[in-house]
């Protein structure tokens, strides 16, 4: 629906509420990714990496959504750290 905006607030609002939950936190990354906001997804990802490192890293390794970072050094430092 591209209603990135509305979902980064209510990731964020689950963040607030819950902080160890790496789902929203992925979420998150997700739509700041699809948004070509990069310095936020990775921060974003960073974050569901260090709750939950096994599901984050195998989900972003084939999601679309992170098309945009697969080029960037960082985000590939993430998958393999």
């Amino acid at each position: 629906m591209q209603r990135f905006e509305e979902a980064i607030s209510a990731y964020a609002k689950a963040t607030q509420l819950k902080p160890d939950f790496f789902l929203a936190w992925f979420g998150k990354a997700r739509c700041h990714s699809l948004q070509g906001n990069v310095e936020s997804a990775l921060e974003s990802f960073q974050q569901a990496v260090s709750l939950n490192p096994e599901k984050s890293r195998e989900v972003a390794r084939t999601d679309p959504s992170f098309d945009l970072l697969r080029n960037n050094n960082q985000f590939k430092q993430i998958l393999e750290e």
